[in-house]
């Protein structure tokens, strides 16, 4: 018996996906009364929640906010590209202050709070995108994903400079790893992604958005630097970033169990 010929393969099954960038056009459709806008609404769910909610503020059209209320409680029928945009915002970000940023020691009037971060964005983009604390995890401290101390008065005035610190000053010993060519200098807030259960997510802004007006970016060459961070008076904080020639793969960062921060007190430590 000769061989069954087999016949054309049949074409593969694609999950359906949704793209958020489309829901403007969805909610035109919506208040056209066209129902496939409103089908195709429901079917986003709560991640076109975000936008519905914001149009309708816009607009100040009480349809639409009831409609985006309404959207926050239902689950998403298959998968978007939410944290896709999300990441894609921060990268955008980057590539837009990536032409006017100052070099990094040229930023001499950032004021912290009561703590300052160094950190590339471009290296946590995927927790500001989903959710994630990395100034929480000692591992990513020790990789240098983000360096963040505490400083005693909430109104002292941040400083970098390149090269090694004076000998002998105490501080605090960290890494910042660059990877973007851009470093954000502020609050640690600004690496953190939204916390779990939240549903009401933007698709096209992270938290370092939120933040960026209460820090800067400034240029550092990518590579990895050992930063050494101390107290130049009671409202002045510097920080000197060192190119480690040699990089090991993570540096021993001893982080205070107490809710898993640095002490206030790391600034005084030797």
């Amino acid at each position: 018996m000769g061989k069954k010929k087999s016949g054309p393969k049949p074409p593969k099954v694609q999950e359906p996906t949704g793209d958020l960038r489309n829901v403007p056009v969805l909610v035109e459709k919506f208040k056209a009364g066209d129902m496939s806008g409103a089908e195709g609404l429901m079917d986003l769910g709560r991640d076109a929640a975000f936008t519905v909610l914001a149009l309708g503020e816009a607009k100040h059209d009480e349809e639409l906010l009831a409609f985006g209320k309404k959207l926050i409680a239902v689950p998403p029928q298959f998968p978007t590209n939410l944290f896709e945009l999300r990441r894609q915002s921060v990268e955008a970000l980057l590539k837009k202050h990536k032409v006017d940023a100052a070099p990094i020691e040229n930023l001499m009037d950032v004021v912290l709070g009561n703590a300052g971060a160094l950190f590339d964005p471009l290296r946590v983009a995927t927790d500001l995108a989903k959710s994630g604390r990395p100034r929480r995890d000692p591992k990513r401290l020790e990789l240098g994903d983000l360096a963040w101390f505490w400083v005693p008065n909430p109104k002292t005035r941040l400083e970098v400079r390149l090269g090694p610190p004076p000998a002998g000053v105490p501080g605090v010993r960290l890494r910042l790893k660059v990877d973007s060519g851009l470093v954000f200098l502020g609050a640690p807030e600004a690496s953190d992604g939204p916390r779990l259960g939240t549903v009401r997510l933007d698709p096209f802004s992270t938290g370092l958005e939120a933040h960026l007006g209460e820090g800067r970016l400034g240029r550092l060459k990518p590579g990895t630097y050992a930063l050494h961070a101390y107290l130049e008076g009671p409202q002045h904080a510097r920080v000197h970033l060192t190119p480690e020639e040699h990089p090991k793969a993570a540096l021993d960062v001893t982080i205070a169990t107490q809710r898993g921060l640095l002490p206030p007190e790391v600034l005084a430590r030797p």
